[in-house]
């Protein structure tokens, strides 16, 4: 039985633009964001909850990109039999 991949720590988000001041308090508030999401659909995932579990994943991957959360809403999308939406997230696992 296959599930989500449990994501121990959050990818740290690329470089951010040299000339834009860099703001750590809003940097590691986006992370925590972006985890409480996660685990919340992570919860919905194994819950069968699949449309919140995909809503969820999206928000967290909007707050911090990370190829096992593609992969994870890719999955969702599988469980939902919207394989057109899986196929869009499975090539972001290759991503830099």
């Amino acid at each position: 039985m296959a599930g989500v991949i449990a994501l121990s720590l959050l990818p740290r988000p690329a470089a951010a633009d040299p000339a834009a001041p860099s703001d750590e308090a809003d940097t590691e508030q986006r992370r925590s964001d972006a985890k409480a999401k996660y685990l919340k659909g992570a919860e919905a995932y194994n819950a069968g909850h699949y449309k919140d579990a995909v809503d969820l994943f999206l928000a967290a991957d909007h707050l911090a990109p990370s190829a096992p959360l593609s992969f994870n809403i890719a999955r969702a999308f599988e469980k939902l039999g919207d394989d057109s939406g899986a196929l869009r997230w499975y090539p972001r696992l290759l991503a830099p």
